[in-house]
């Protein structure tokens, strides 16, 4: 019985904190749902109503012991805080928990997709034979590899979102919203999808299914399996791992110098350059050689504008007097 009260109240409570979550701290639809299923999963380890320090920080250790991921384990730290935060504000009480958040290496960003990987992806998407799928999955690829956007930027964009040069988002994070360019190439098929295939059953939503807007979780799935044909580690934010690496990096073989991390980090919505900077550790090999050939190059044009170098500068000629011919 009070097994199933407990768990009532719990329900309640994720209910209410979801209300929460969404109206007073302004987190994402997908990071609450996310979160909440966290506070299920952790009422099965501690007392989640009432957590005590000891309780949580055993949970870690055990969690460690166990060889989880410290990624993973930052996500249910954050997801604790907030409970613990909605607990305090909501219910007058005064829990009091300190977690630390666990230090990750700094290239910890995973798979990313190399330039021949992106377009094979990109292709999967493209030669489905239902032509409305391959017209608005192809469109939604090109967004997530061109824009860098996150699946749940995706589905919550609307038709008059778009712009010349690209398309208005409305951040996941809580970031500034702001136009993202957009290659062509992805212009092009988001206008054709418009025009050609897009379902009329939501009068606002770009991306739109039989019911209605697509959902962000159907569109994860749906995408994900597309990109897995292709490559089976694709996953959507893959593909803003990419952009960013492209964008920092360049390519020297088609000309296409790096762009300034400062601009990469607005293409992103990154409010933090050090969120940026994660990505120039991806390939510290890489770095290497073109710190070296950028001193290489500005240490030889200094040379050459500074003339010869005297090979013996100890020895001064006289004035007024012939320097010795050489034998």
């Amino acid at each position: 019985m009070e097994g199933g009260r407990a768990m009532k109240d719990l329900t309640s409570l994720v209910n209410e904190f979801q209300d929460w979550a969404l109206f007073d701290g302004k987190y994402s639809v997908s990071t609450i749902k996310r979160d909440s299923r966290k506070i299920r999963e952790l009422s099965n380890s501690f007392n989640i109503l009432a957590p005590t320090q000891e309780e949580v920080r055993e949970y870690f250790i055990a969690k460690l012991r166990d060889g989880a991921k410290r990624q993973s384990l930052n996500v249910t730290r954050k997801a604790i805080v907030k409970w613990v935060r909605f607990l305090n504000e909501k219910h007058g009480v005064a829990i009091d928990i300190v977690l630390p958040k666990l230090k990750e290496p700094r290239t910890a960003i995973g798979w990313i997709p190399t330039d021949a990987e992106v377009r094979n992806i990109i292709h999967q998407a493209d030669i489905q034979r239902n032509r409305e799928c391959a017209s608005r999955d192809g469109a939604i690829m090109r967004i997530l590899f061109s824009g860098g956007l996150r699946i749940g930027e995706v589905a919550r964009m609307d038709l008059n979102d778009l712009r010349e040069n690209g398309i208005f988002v409305h951040s996941e994070k809580g970031e500034a919203e702001t136009i993202v360019g957009l290659s062509d190439d992805a212009m092009n098929a988001i206008k054709k999808y418009i025009q050609f295939y897009r379902r009329p059953t939501d009068p606002k939503a770009l991306f739109t299914s039989e019911s209605g807007r697509m959902d962000s979780e159907y569109m994860r799935q749906h995408i994900s399996r597309i990109g897995k044909t292709a490559c089976k580690d694709f996953h959507p934010h893959s593909a803003r791992h990419w952009i960013a690496t492209a964008l920092l990096t360049g390519r020297e073989d088609e000309g296409i110098v790096p762009i300034d991390i400062r601009f990469v980090q607005t293409h992103l919505r990154h409010a933090s350059l050090a969120s940026t900077q994660v990505y120039t550790h991806v390939d510290p090999e890489m770095n290497a050689k073109r710190v070296r050939e950028r001193l290489n190059k500005f240490f030889l044009e200094a040379r050459l504008k500074s003339g010869p170098v005297n090979p013996n500068p100890l020895k001064r000629v006289r004035r007024g007097s012939n320097p010795r011919p050489m034998d």
